[in-house]
């Protein structure tokens, strides 16, 4: 069986400790509220830092420092800068962190390769670590510009380590790539997969309906003419795949079309048969 996903970005309940300030046009604020920390004994004398809601984006080898991603929705044009003013902290003292291990793969029973975690240098032994935010690249997630940040709460010191505990974020951006007033009327209104979409992911969900790319109206109205129209995607083996939204439309595919009007047939030879030739449907799954 095939099946093809078009995929905008995977999508998970909105987490808790997030609060939106301000949205005035050209700038975004938002606080961040820390969850309180809990230690955890690790092995080896060493503990780790657990907090609702956040992993880590250390590198195998250095000390797991806690973090999370917010996304932010932008204006399609123009480079955003970002700042940053902690409100609130807590000294926690001298910590022995946990280190993130490394993975490898290694031969296990009848040649079946398993993962084995092992011990790997420390990359940031002679200075470094992870930023307290860091803008990452802005990309879009349908037609709307989001620009992901990563917070990263527990800072390391001489003196030990500290828990930023509520901190505000500014994203501006000026008025660049802002929709006119004749462009957001000519918009139809957001609903559906992308409204739950953009109300789970994003900080400033609201903002979608004048940041989002216009659609390409000229395609768009063509994709009623192009009815029954094919695009062939060639499949070298039986598997199970996805394709982007992005990707069939690069390939060709009209962006005008609803999920409703597309359909995947696989074609075939059956010299079984008098026409030769077999078409037969495809289970689709799309996710918006």
């Amino acid at each position: 069986m095939l099946v093809i996903l078009a995929l905008a970005g995977a999508a998970t309940a909105r987490e808790e400790g997030v609060r939106l300030v301000s949205s005035a046009g050209s700038a975004v604020t938002f606080e961040v509220t820390v969850p309180g920390a809990r230690v955890v004994p690790a092995p080896g004398g060493a503990v780790r830092l657990v907090i609702e809601g956040y992993g880590t984006f250390s590198p195998p080898g250095a000390v797991e420092l806690p973090g999370r991603t917010f996304r932010v929705a932008i204006p399609r044009y123009g480079d955003p800068r970002v700042s940053v003013t902690v409100l609130e902290e807590e000294r926690l003292g001298p910590l022995n962190l946990v280190r993130v291990p490394g993975e490898r793969f290694i031969e296990g029973e009848n040649g079946v390769p398993v993962t084995e975690q092992y011990n790997t240098p420390d990359p940031w032994a002679n200075g470094g670590g992870l930023p307290l935010y860091e803008a990452l690249a802005a990309s879009f997630m349908g037609r709307q510009r989001v620009l992901p940040i990563r917070i990263n709460p527990l800072v390391l010191d001489a003196g030990g380590a500290r828990l930023v505990r509520r901190l505000s974020v500014t994203v501006s951006f000026g008025t660049a790539g802002a929709l006119s007033g004749t462009d957001v009327l000519g918009q139809a209104p957001l609903s559906g997969a992308w409204k739950r979409l953009y109300d789970e992911l994003l900080v400033n969900p609201g903002d979608a309906a004048s940041f989002r790319k216009p659609l390409d109206m000229t395609r768009a109205t063509a994709a009623a003419a192009e009815a029954g129209k094919k695009l062939k995607i060639r499949i070298p083996e039986t598997g199970v795949y996805y394709m982007s939204a992005d990707s069939l439309i690069a390939a060709g595919l009209s962006a005008g079309l609803a999920t409703g009007e597309l359909a995947l047939r696989k074609y075939y030879y059956d010299e079984t048969s008098p026409d030769l030739l077999r078409t037969v449907d495809v289970p689709l799954f799309f996710v918006e």
